[in-house]
């Protein structure tokens, strides 16, 4: 039985979208099969009509997560313009990679100060990046690894060291291509 307000949580309408779109990914928000909403952050917004803080997952974590000076093992960078590949990549992230802190960025003019200024383990994004911005602009602006999250395979002319995973591939094939870059 699925929680009481799913049909009024904009995130999980969204991540059901994607899955219609064909988006493999296979623990879509575990939290929404709770039948009173219970370890769902979202919840108690969604069921008094507030709106939900932007970047707010069902975990408690959020698109922008703070290292509140605990040790974390990595740090990741997502720049993707998709607010429904920004949170599935965020949470393949936080689940796969535990105590990973993980900024998303809608563009790479959102991004670059944070290129500038902060040491990332890695960094995913779609190949175009707003504007007249590619995922060639990222590589210009630091060496950390790139995986390039695309729904144009085959197609791309990827930067040097960089990593491609199709957007229909799902969390496993994003993971394994973060592991091999991070190797």
């Amino acid at each position: 039985m699925p929680c009481p307000v799913v049909e009024s949580c904009d995130l999980n309408q969204a991540l059901r979208a994607s899955v219609i779109k064909r988006v493999r990914h296979p623990h879509v928000l575990p939290q929404c099969e709770n039948t009173d909403g219970g370890g769902c952050a979202l919840y108690q917004y969604v069921a008094s009509g507030q709106p939900v803080p932007r970047g707010l997952m069902p975990d408690g974590s959020t698109d922008h997560s703070v290292d509140e000076g605990r040790p974390t093992e990595r740090r990741f960078l997502v720049i993707e313009d998709s607010a429904v590949f920004a949170t599935l990549t965020s949470s393949a992230l936080r689940t796969h990679f535990t105590g990973a802190v993980v900024d998303c960025r809608e563009s790479f003019d959102e991004a670059v100060g944070d290129l500038r200024s902060t040491q990332y383990s890695a960094i995913i994004c779609g190949y175009g990046l707003g504007g007249d911005r590619t995922v060639h602009d990222v590589r210009d602006a630091t060496q950390v690894p790139i995986v390039v999250l695309t729904g144009r395979p085959g197609v791309l002319e990827l930067p040097r060291g960089s990593k491609m995973v199709t957007k229909g591939a799902g969390p496993e094939a994003l993971v394994a291509a973060i592991r091999e870059s991070l190797a």
